[in-house]
């Protein structure tokens, strides 16, 4: 169940390495905010078009226990949601936020929420 109806959504890089280590700091931001983490598309060869389900690939069961374990050691519930079922909330963001990458190429930008 999500928290407070309060998420983290995070655009997800073209890589799988990088992918990985986005979500797990999504997950570890997600945990301290007391927030429920929306796992976005895996990019199949890092292309828009190309989106899949993170668990059309993946087994979400040990992502799930480890949210639940942080989220008990955080004092919230540690919930998450796939992009695909967050969109059918149909909720509008307050704002996005885009953090600050040093990498020249990694410039932001909001084309993954935008497609």
């Amino acid at each position: 169940k999500p928290f407070s109806g309060r998420y983290v959504v995070f655009q997800p890089p073209s890589g799988l390495g990088e992918y990985f280590v986005a979500l797990r700091n999504a997950a570890g931001i997600a945990a301290a905010l007391h927030r429920t983490l929306v796992v976005p598309h895996i990019l199949w060869d890092g292309k828009l078009g190309s989106r899949m389900r993170f668990s059309a690939i993946f087994d979400l069961a040990p992502l799930r226990r480890a949210m639940a374990a942080a989220g008990t050691l955080a004092g919230y519930s540690g919930a998450l949601l796939e992009v695909d079922d967050f969109l059918q909330l149909r909720l509008a963001p307050d704002c996005l936020l885009f953090l600050h990458v040093k990498d020249p190429h990694l410039l932001p930008s909001r084309a993954y929420f935008d497609a």
